[in-house]
């Protein structure tokens, strides 16, 4: 790539004779490129394990970050290349793993938020309860939620075995849950998951603008996830507080035009009239 150091490029493509001829000239292995990636960064997104332990074996820095504070290791696991997280872990363990981008961000929170659970139990190993608990500083964001937001039910099941129901209750900025996020996103494998370990308490939270797991299904029109969330919390759910703009679930669903949302919520409230 033009302006960008040689073994930056070559890192890219594994070329490991390239590499091998660039060392011998004496080029330095932690060359950066404008966005402040290195030739380590460029192998290990690729996958290019071979790269990588030459690299590694000539002393590039595996703690060099680039203008997003990612490390090598944060964007073999975002990609999910096993054989480079596996290496990098055997050889920097813990360490390497605690390494935070600069929204406070591990490792392990983008495995779990692309679904990697061969990356994730790796590092897991490696970190540890205190790895997996970490949230980003500047979301709040948890694994959990992260895993709930894209639906990664063999994620939420790997958190909850490591850290109990504890690393469900952790809430991104804002108060939001990972049932929140899950219910948002219509992700109802997980919403079910998530009751059976989170309980009542969990499904009821609502946001610092009020905002609760059921008005997010409305809006969206999650017919399935409303279903289930009024089976296992009752009608009150539906009569948590109102969202900041003072509309209700049957208001948010109405103004979408979500029509099979609408007359679940019509037939709860016939319901309710005639036990009245």
């Amino acid at each position: 790539v033009l302006g960008e150091p040689g073994v930056v490029s070559c890192g890219a493509e594994g070329d490991v004779a390239g590499l091998k001829m660039l060392l011998l000239a004496g080029c330095d292995v932690n060359g950066k490129a404008k966005d402040e990636s290195t030739a380590l960064h460029r192998a290990s997104m690729m996958g290019h394990l071979s790269y990588v332990s030459q690299l590694v074996e000539a002393g590039a820095n595996v703690f060099a970050k680039n203008k997003t504070g990612e490390t090598c290791l944060h964007v073999a696991c975002q990609m999910g290349h096993f054989r480079v997280v596996e290496y990098l872990v055997k050889k920097y363990g813990k360490k390497l793993c605690m390494e935070e981008m600069s929204t406070g961000a591990t490792c392990a929170l983008l495995a779990c938020r692309n679904g990697r659970m061969k990356a994730l139990k790796c590092i897991g190993e490696a970190g540890g309860k205190e790895l997996l608990m970490k949230v980003a500083g500047s979301s709040g964001a948890s694994c959990a939620a992260a895993a709930a937001g894209q639906g990664r039910l063999e994620v939420l099941e790997y958190l909850v075995e490591k850290c109990g129901k504890e690393i469900l209750m952790l809430m991104v900025v804002g108060n939001m849950s990972c049932a929140y996020l899950a219910s948002q996103n219509g992700h109802i494998e997980c919403v079910r998951f998530l009751a059976e370990h989170g309980g009542k308490d969990l499904l009821m939270k609502v946001t610092d603008k009020g905002v609760s797991c059921a008005h997010r299904a409305c809006e969206q029109g999650h017919l399935e996830v409303l279903e289930f969330l009024v089976e296992r919390c009752g009608r009150g759910i539906l009569e948590l507080r109102r969202d900041e703009g003072n509309k209700s679930c049957f208001d948010l669903a109405k103004d979408i035009a979500h029509e099979d949302v609408v007359e679940f919520l019509n037939s709860i409230e016939s319901r309710a009239a005639e036990q009245n």
